[in-house]
This record gives C-alpha cells, sequence and structure tokens, in this order.
C-alpha cells in the first residue's frame, strides 16, 4: 500500500513538473508572441501603451520615491519642523504617499487603463483572434467584477504574515495566465465559470505559464507592476492565443494526475453575491426584470 501510494505520489510530481515547464516554455514563445506586432499599426498601439504606462505610471511612482519622499524628509526641519526618522517625520511621508497615491497615481492609472490599455488589449485581440465575442452582457459584468475583486486579493495576500509572500506569488502566477487566456478562451466560446475552473484543474501548466511575467512584476511596488504588466501584456495576450487548445490539453492530462485547487473561490463567491445584490436592488428599487445568476 505504501509503495503504491509513493509510485501515485511519485507520478503525479513528475506530471506536475512538466507540466510547469511546458507552461513556461509556451510563454516563452517569443515568435508566436512577436509575429503580430510586425504590422506596423498593432505595433503602433502596443508601443503607445507601453510608453504612456512606463512614462505616467512606472515615471510618477519613481518620481515619488526617488525624489518627492527624500525631498520632504531632507527638508522635513525646515518645512514642518521633523528631525529625519521621528515619528512626525514617519507620519508625514505616509500621509504624502498616501496623497500622491489617491488623488494622482491611483486616478491616473484608472484613466489610462479605461482609455488606453483596455482598446489596445482588445485591438490586440481582434488582430489574432478572429472571430466575435462570446460573453454576454451579465457575463461581462460579473467578469469585469472579478477581475477587480482578483486584482485586491493578489496585492492583500502578500500582508499575510509569515505564509503571505509565498502565498501571494502563488496565486499571482494563475491571475497572471488566467487574465491572458481568458481573450483566447472568450473567442473560443468558453464560458466564465469554465475559464475559472481550467486554471484551477489545470494550475501546474498555468503556474508555469505566469512564472516569466510574475518575476517581472510581482517584486515591484504596487504600481510600477502594473504598468510593467500593462506594457507586456499585448505580447502575454498573442502567446496565449497561440497556446490555447494546448493549455486545454494540458488540464485534460492534469485532472487525472493532481487535485483542483479552489485558488479563485473567494473572489468568484464575493462577486456572484455582489451581482446578485444588485439584480435584486434594481429590481425592487426600480422594477428591472430579475435575472438570478
Amino acid at each position: 500500500m505504501a509503495l503504491q501510494r509513493y509510485q501515485e505520489l511519485d507520478l503525479a510530481l513528475t506530471a506536475a513538473a512538466q507540466a510547469y515547464f511546458k507552461g513556461i516554455i509556451h510563454s516563452l514563445n517569443v515568435v508566436s508572441g512577436v509575429r503580430p506586432f510586425l504590422e506596423l499599426p498593432l505595433f503602433v498601439a502596443a508601443a503607445k501603451s507601453a510608453a504612456i504606462n512606463l512614462l505616467m505610471i512606472l515615471g510618477s511612482d519613481v518620481l515619488l520615491h526617488q525624489a518627492m519622499l527624500p525631498a520632504i524628509r531632507a527638508y522635513g526641519d525646515w518645512l514642518y519642523g521633523g528631525s529625519p526618522d521621528s515619528f512626525v517625520d514617519a507620519w508625514v511621508l505616509m500621509i504624502s504617499q498616501a496623497c500622491f497615491y489617491t488623488l494622482w497615481l491611483g486616478p491616473l492609472w484608472l484613466l489610462i487603463y479605461l482609455a488606453v490599455s483596455m482598446p489596445t488589449y482588445q485591438t490586440v485581440r481582434d488582430a489574432v483572434m478572429p472571430g466575435a465575442a462570446r460573453t454576454t452582457a451579465d457575463e461581462e459584468i460579473y467578469r469585469n467584477l472579478f477581475f477587480i475583486l482578483l486584482l485586491v486579493q493578489k496585492y492583500s495576500l502578500p500582508v499575510i504574515p509569515f505564509v503571505g509572500a509565498p502565498l501571494g506569488f502563488f496565486f499571482s502566477l494563475l491571475v497572471a495566465s488566467l487574465y491572458a487566456f481568458d481573450y483566447a478562451w472568450d473567442r473560443r466560446d468558453i464560458s466564465v465559470p469554465h475559464r475559472h475552473a481550467l486554471v484551477e484543474k489545470g494550475w501546474p501548466y498555468f503556474l508555469g505559464f505566469g512564472t516569466p511575467v510574475t518575476i517581472l512584476t510581482f517584486f515591484l511596488p504596487v504600481f510600477q507592476s502594473l504598468a510593467v504588466s500593462a506594457a507586456v501584456f499585448p505580447f502575454l495576450l498573442c502567446v496565449a492565443n497561440a497556446s490555447a487548445e494546448e493549455a486545454i490539453r494540458q488540464v485534460d492530462i492534469s485532472v487525472a494526475y493532481v487535485p483542483r485547487i479552489p485558488a479563485f473561490m473567494a473572489s468568484c463567491r464575493f462577486a456572484e453575491l455582489i451581482v446578485d445584490w444588485t439584480k435584486r436592488f434594481m429590481h425592487s428599487r426600480f422594477g428591472v426584470p430579475l435575472r438570478v445568476r
């Protein structure tokens, strides 16, 4: 019995490792990622999006940490009578950073995401993924809310003592893969809940696929991470589209050896509750027809 369990465990670990490294190899498929951008209009759109994100978002965050906060610290005694490393100095720096993020960098990131990044992703999607989007209006609302909750969960996990950093890194790997494949699976008529299930079932492959971009962004501050992710995402979108069928095949292989992990269960549940509550509120207040998910 013990020998049989050892053999089963060895088989599962071997299959998971093979799927993981296949995911890494597929995510680094430079030919599939670069080929679509040989067309000038697509290259210009992606380059403009990358430049705006890196200059405006990354540049603003670097300016804050490399110029504004050091200047406040250096001239603290003259500005507000606080010596460096004092309690007052720490509070002033924290409040200054919070105001900068709340009043400038957060709204700026949202504006660029809606006005530049998202249209660029859609342009790339339409160029490399012919056909119409299959997501319904209800699913699209749920999908966008779900990804917002995923983002909150992703940046909340690392604050958990002791286990937060590895959990956050592990979760970021899956989120990066899901976000990349979401566009490709939409054009292949795969429903939103089924997309979540594919990543949870085939997690070894998707951990590997998300490894390069997560290594590139995970250890950066939040807004720097978002800027770099936005810059490289059009490339990742093309690579995911080229690997979409192989990814599903890897899921079919993985389910025979490894258990499903409910990585997205909390965000899925919260998104469903918010959507259903909103529908019930709109129905009771304004008479909108009630269609619960």
